[in-house]
């Protein structure tokens, strides 16, 4: 069996050569160095913008507060509310936390497991919401259309953490937008990956200028400091993993969607629940969302007792959190309910199909799903 859930695969040493030897020649390695532009623009094209519409940055997280800042600013005392669902990885509240704002935390939709943008405004302390954090759960397409509805009636900022998404921009599935931009995270367990980093997705060229002063300290061209800001640059070396994996795209992704093809295959007569995987969400997930949570309990015993690693990705939901006791929690029904049924199965690109057969017969002969 796997050793991790997730164990992933980026470019070669040999792969990267030609990208390191460029380095090497001009001795630029962070600040907007050449390969940052070259990726960027590459980016861009391949999410069919021909102009600049991203900006990366050197994590996930730093891309989310980038965001949040260039777009909303730091809370006020007027505005120090940050709306957030439930079900969303820790990283979003800290991403907020960090901004300055209170947390206020809503449930989801059942069936998007999303934020629902008309459940909002009626809640009693809409009016001290400085901004609106949508999440696109386990790399899930965002409504862009209706967040920009949203920010347009309501004139409340919206952010969107769509970490794990870029599969949705680069397959045309999402778009990218002028007046709500998107975080996305390019870390090594993202289907796209510069090994570590972020990239903030928006057309508007003053929200891109904004952001990338943010990135650098709120700097400007006489280096005065003028807002709050952050060290958030990518480096050179980071984007030459980019350029490589750009490269080597086709090669990389083939293996992972091969390895969903699989499990489908094997899980296709399971009546526990259903399996969830690329496009509904990112290509490096793999989630058996159970019908129940007392099958969800079943599976997890029986998975551990045979050594295969799985994961509840967002634990419990926010709430679980020590770290987020002093947020505003709303009742999260459904956040409770769907987190611990979403189980996360063993996703890698060089997973053998033997291993995914073995995994898929052990849920299969579960007790759950014999009826004991």
């Amino acid at each position: 069996m796997p050793r991790a859930v997730q164990r992933p695969l980026l470019p070669s040493a040999h792969q990267l050569l030609p990208y390191l030897s460029r380095i090497d020649e001009s001795r630029i390695y962070s600040n907007r160095g050449p390969l940052v532009e070259l990726l960027e623009m590459r980016l861009s094209k391949l999410f069919g913008c021909p102009q600049l519409a991203l900006i990366t940055t050197s994590s996930g997280s730093s891309a989310l507060e980038a965001a949040i800042l260039a777009h909303a600013g730091q809370r006020t005392s007027q505005r120090p509310l940050a709306i957030l669902p439930a079900y969303t990885f820790a990283g979003t509240a800290h991403s907020a936390i960090r901004c300055g704002y209170d947390i206020l935390v809503m449930d989801v939709d059942a069936d998007t497991w999303m934020l629902n943008p008309e459940s909002l405004t009626s809640h009693p302390d809409f009016e001290r919401v400085g901004v609106v954090v949508p999440v696109a759960p386990h790399g899930s397409l965002p409504d862009i259309t209706a967040w920009e509805k949203f920010q347009s009636d309501t004139n409340c900022p919206v952010v969107i953490d769509a970490a794990a998404s870029f599969e949705q921009f680069k397959n045309g599935r999402a778009r990218i937008s002028a007046t709500v931009p998107t975080s996305l995270s390019l870390h090594a367990t993202k289907p796209f990956s510069t090994g570590e980093g972020g990239a903030v997705l928006c057309t508007s060229y003053d929200v891109l200028e904004r952001v990338g002063r943010t990135i650098n300290f709120g700097f400007d061209d006489d280096r005065n400091s003028k807002f709050a800001a952050l060290n958030g640059k990518m480096s050179e070396y980071q984007a030459a993993v980019g350029l490589a994996f750009l490269d080597n795209w086709d090669t990389l992704t083939g293996q992972r969607m091969s390895v969903s093809e699989q499990y489908h295959t094997c899980l296709s007569g399971c009546d526990l629940g259903r399996l969830v995987t690329q496009p509904q969400i990112g290509s490096t997930y793999t989630l058996f969302d159970c019908r129940t949570s007392d099958i969800a309990k079943d599976l997890t015993r029986r998975l551990a007792e045979n050594d295969v690693p799985h994961r509840f990705w967002y634990s419990s939901g926010l709430s679980g959190h020590y770290a987020f006791e002093s947020g505003y929690f709303e009742p999260s029904p459904v956040t409770q309910d769907i987190s611990v049924k979403h189980i996360g199965l063993p996703t890698m690109p060089d997973l053998d199909k033997a291993v995914i057969t073995a995994i898929s017969e052990l849920i299969l002969n579960s007790s759950a799903c014999q009826g004991d």
